[in-house]
């Protein structure tokens, strides 16, 4: 019996992934508002039913592109809803998040995509593809940079990269074809299931990936939201903005935790 079983039968709670989290939102609350993004100066609502299909399509996608239960997903991105999308539907196929600073210069993106084996890499813009192209080819694991903004990144010829509406495109048609398949590795997630590597800063040294595993984040949840250890009887009505960096674990407990386990409405401005 892990740490994180032994809690959970002491407190008579069975564990709950964040991606199960989501989905019993978009099931009992479909039409309330996950989170808001601004674009062109104009508030996007996202439902929960709208983020689930999301968190679903990208899922089946990453399958689509070869992604197993233990593989790594690197996300170089600034805060926005494609990055809960992505690093919940890793946890939702069993893969590892692996988040980068936007901030990352090409040799510290190589040295994170490397130490973690990634074989994907999500990237927001021309910015961020370009420090991936530069450093490739050392990188024998990656094999797919799937880009979020294609300006500047559609005249690329590179057979690695994949716009994002094309991997929505092959989630919507591997979803269509194994309907059942996130239910099926739902029942197999353990909680010494690995679901995100959280990089040190490497102000002493080469950054080390700290391991996050299920239980990790459901006791985290349940200490620090369920139970107030760090939110106060947070719920649907409250409003939070996401602002420090996606990656670092601060940030990922209010927007992306809170928000599954509470309801919270998360915003993305257009910046900060």
């Amino acid at each position: 019996m892990t740490l994180a079983d032994a809690r959970a039968a002491a407190s008579g709670r069975a564990t709950l992934t964040v991606p199960a989290r989501v989905r019993r939102r978009a099931q009992q609350a479909p039409d309330r508002v996950a989170m808001r993004t601004k674009t062109l100066g104009i508030w996007q609502e996202i439902t929960w039913r709208d983020y689930w299909d999301q968190v679903e399509l990208v899922a089946h996608g990453l399958v689509a592109l070869g992604v197993a239960p233990g593989d790594r997903v690197a996300i170089h991105a600034d805060n926005r809803p494609e990055w809960l999308y992505t690093d919940v539907a890793c946890g939702a196929v069993r893969a590892v998040s692996v988040g980068l600073y936007p901030t990352n210069p090409p040799a510290e993106v190589a040295y994170l995509l490397a130490d973690s084996g990634a074989t994907v890499l999500v990237a927001e813009d021309q910015e961020q593809v370009d420090k991936a192209l530069e450093v490739k080819d050392g990188l024998a694991a990656l094999q797919r940079i799937v880009y979020l903004e294609p300006r500047g990144v559609r005249r690329y010829h590179d057979p690695a990269l994949l716009a994002w509406d094309e991997l929505l495109e092959l989630g919507r048609r591997h979803r269509a074809e194994r309907p059942g398949l996130l239910a099926e590795l739902a029942a197999e997630v353990r909680d010494d299931d690995v679901v995100s590597l959280l990089y040190t800063s490497g102000t002493t040294g080469p950054p080390k990936g700290a391991m996050l595993t299920v239980g990790n984040v459901d006791f985290a949840i349940r200490t620090l939201v369920d139970d107030g250890g760090f939110f106060e009887d947070p719920g649907p009505d409250d409003v939070t903005l996401s602002y420090l960096p996606m990656c670092h674990v601060a940030e990922r407990i209010a927007t992306e935790w809170e928000n599954a386990a509470a309801g919270t409405q998360v915003h993305f401005a257009e910046s900060i």
